[in-house]
């Protein structure tokens, strides 16, 4: 989704299988395209780390409690 004023201007794009993105940029004049390409070529990057995350969870200690 793309919104467009005279001030900024808003994406909000599906960005991995468990999360979107929302990028607002204060210059509306900047092609559309730019930022769309910035957002895919980034979502590539964010979805393997979250690949990699499902294969290998940390695991987390929370109040002294080892969990996984």
């Amino acid at each position: 989704m793309e919104v467009h004023n005279s001030c900024f201007a808003a994406f909000v794009d599906i960005f991995t299988p468990n999360t979107y993105v929302m990028v607002i940029m204060s210059d509306p004049t900047i092609p559309s395209a730019a930022t769309l390409i910035n957002i895919r070529n980034a979502r590539k990057h964010f979805v393997e780390l979250e690949k990699q995350e499902q294969d290998h969870p940390k695991t987390v200690h929370v109040d002294g409690i080892h969990r996984q």
